[in-house]
């Protein structure tokens, strides 16, 4: 069982919503007010695991 499964797909709906052109920082606040608590070190690992 994947813990971050829920957020993956979150990442990956914002990053293709934008084309890629958002990074692992910006993709990390924009987590953030969606108030899921998660650091931009965590956000950068599983980005770089599908990009």
């Amino acid at each position: 069982m994947d813990k971050y499964h829920s957020i993956k797909q979150l990442i990956r709906q914002f990053y293709e919503r934008h084309k890629g052109r958002n990074g692992y920082r910006r993709i990390a606040v924009t987590l953030r007010k969606r108030e899921n608590l998660i650091n931009h070190k965590t956000v950068q690992r599983l980005m770089h695991s599908w990009v």
